[in-house]
């Protein structure tokens, strides 16, 4: 009887490739041939050290010499050295592109800004093309539109979906309807997915800002007044936007973001029972598809911050109607891997990161345990379990203090977060291995590892760096198995992508940050690891956006390269 161990080489390889790197990693420790297969294989070291990095092919044949990136074995040495430029920060490639106004959005393969038309809003915008790898072509314009038809108060697109979204500009102070545009984002037309095209929110609350985001096909967008004491409170609306439907909506939203394609962060205003007393902000889990939120997070601060943005980037979905004559390149991010959300917290001058997968879990364990009380899955679900600060907090979080770091509301890609700082040293990062502090680390697994809690030199100087924290635990996993020197040499090689614990959720964090501030009710402790990369730059840049392969920095007019947008390029 044949077995699967009687399979030629060449089909339990071709098997291998179009699994996880979990997978094929795990599979590599079970047996000397199949760990043979990994060593010997550019194509699966290649799978499991783009999965390293929070990575995975965006095709699965790598074999041929293509427009795509090559062949496995050179696409495995440019990825070394797109890593070492990430590392350092010196990318490979500069390019510039004018600026006309501030109005932005990065995605997958573009960078979009506005063009001014008319004063309130604007009526044009044009995107272009970013470069890949070092032998693509300059930042190209891929489409202008002098005119979009509606005077546009703010704009997102998604590049897999060719969706464009414009959120016209309301007419008059009276006049606060919430009218939503769906596009084509290669033609500017009414997309043909969507039963409507134009979408009206509820709710007549006056609003002249929002936050837009995507999902698949799900859209959220909220509208809030910037000019109330309640600034960033506003109405959040959420729909399947191919449908129409409006699946949730709620006017004391202070910011959100989507945890997965089908899960979302809430960060909501609650009153006191008491009138009297103050209201106090938690945040809250939403599974897409219920009438309210089934988990309460705690969070430690005595008041509520005076106002709140949430970043982040937007869930991976598989591409399927990119245009024609877009090249996304080769990779995207990896589902598998960490995604971090920034919780800006103004007047208690805190940034909060907080790592999507263990609130994931969270949300599962918590669907898992609750049944609504009829056969419709989005009936009210009187069940709600609120978890307090010490029970989520420390292990998923970290917590910074805002001075001296600035930012754009573009600066998350997957695990990674990019600012600006005028800080000569931030952090103090590992240089060094621990247990032998004359002995070098491999730098290009161990460096910028968060050492201690010590942030560093603090005082403020007239120098501007560049500061990427990278929140992804593999490769500081990997960095402390080397160290340890507990890898088992039939588990892989170094090259080849190591132990199966990089891929674990257990692993014990590393870093213990004490912080104490008037603001909370105790001292807060968070053991969220991450990799700090800092640079001296030249250019004070006002705002930066991060993509997979990008950092966007805005100059200001008095910069040696006068007004425009830097597009630094990481990839080889």
């Amino acid at each position: 009887m044949n077995t699967f161990w009687d399979l030629p080489d060449e089909i339990i390889h071709y098997t291998l490739t179009v699994l996880p790197a979990r997978d094929i990693v795990t599979c590599a420790t079970t047996c000397k041939r199949l760990n043979n297969l990994l060593k010997g294989s550019s194509h699966l070291k290649l799978i499991v050290e783009l999965a390293v990095h929070g990575l995975r092919l965006r095709y699965l044949d790598v074999n041929e010499s293509d427009a795509n990136g090559g062949t496995a074995l050179q696409r495995l040495e440019a990825l070394g050295r797109s890593q070492a430029s990430w590392r350092s920060l010196k990318p490979p490639k500069t390019e510039f592109i004018p600026m006309d106004r501030v109005e932005y959005e990065i995605g997958a393969g573009l960078f979009g800004h506005a063009i001014p038309h008319a004063p309130g809003g604007f009526r044009g915008l044009q995107f272009h093309a970013l470069s890949v790898d070092t032998n693509a072509e300059e930042c190209r314009i891929w489409r202008t539109y002098n005119d979009v038809g509606i005077n546009v108060l703010d704009f997102s697109f998604d590049t897999n979906l060719d969706l464009l979204v414009l959120v016209e500009f309301p007419h008059d102070d009276e006049d606060f309807f919430k009218r939503v545009f769906l596009r084509t984002l290669s033609g500017n037309a009414s997309h043909p997915a969507a039963n409507n095209a134009v979408l009206v929110a509820p709710g007549e609350e006056a609003w002249d800002e929002c936050e837009i985001k995507i999902a698949g096909y799900y859209l959220a967008i909220m509208f809030y007044d910037n000019n109330t004491l309640n600034a960033n409170i506003g109405r959040l609306c959420l729909w399947n936007w191919q449908t129409g439907e409006l699946l949730y909506t709620c006017s004391s939203i202070g910011g959100y973001a989507f945890l997965s394609i089908d899960a979302i962060l809430l960060f909501v205003a609650k009153q006191q029972e008491d009138p009297e007393e103050q209201v106090y902000a938690e945040i809250e889990l939403l599974t897409i598809g219920s009438a309210k939120p089934r988990i309460r997070l705690s969070l430690p601060y005595k008041s509520p911050p005076r106002r709140v943005v949430v970043l982040s980037d937007r869930p991976i979905i598989e591409a399927s109607v990119i245009p024609n004559d877009l090249n996304l390149g080769p990779y995207v991010l990896d589902e598998s891997a960490e995604r971090v959300i920034l919780i800006q917290l103004f007047g208690h001058n805190h940034q909060l990161f907080i790592a999507c997968r263990p609130l994931i879990r969270l949300l599962k364990e918590a669907e898992a345990n609750i049944t609504p009380p009829t056969d419709d899955p989005s009936a009210a679900v009187t069940d709600q379990r609120l978890y307090e600060w010490s029970e989520w907090g420390p292990n998923s979080t970290f917590l910074m203090a805002a001075w001296n770091v600035w930012t754009s509301l573009r600066p998350m890609s997957g695990s990674k977060f990019c600012a600006m700082s005028d800080s000569k040293r931030l952090f103090d990062t590992m240089t060094f291995n621990p247990e032998n502090e004359n002995e070098a680390t491999l730098e290009e697994l161990g460096g910028g590892v968060i050492r201690s809690t010590y942030r560093g030199y603090s005082d403020t100087s007239d120098e501007y760096h560049l500061i990427v924290l990278d929140f992804n635990p593999r490769p500081i996993i990997r960095a402390a198995d080397l160290l340890r020197e507990s890898m088992d040499k039939d588990d892989g090689d170094e090259e080849g992508g190591g132990a199966a614990d990089e891929w674990s959720d257990t692993t014990p964090p590393r870093l213990r940050w004490e912080t104490n501030s008037e603001h909370f009710t105790e001292p807060i402790i968070c053991r969220l690891p991450f990799r700090v990369f800092q640079k001296k730059v030249t250019s004070q840049y006002e705002k930066v956006m991060l993509g997979v392969d990008h950092i966007i920095g805005m100059t200001a007019e008095e910069s040696p390269s006068g007004c425009c947008y830097d597009v630094l390029t990481f990839r080889y």
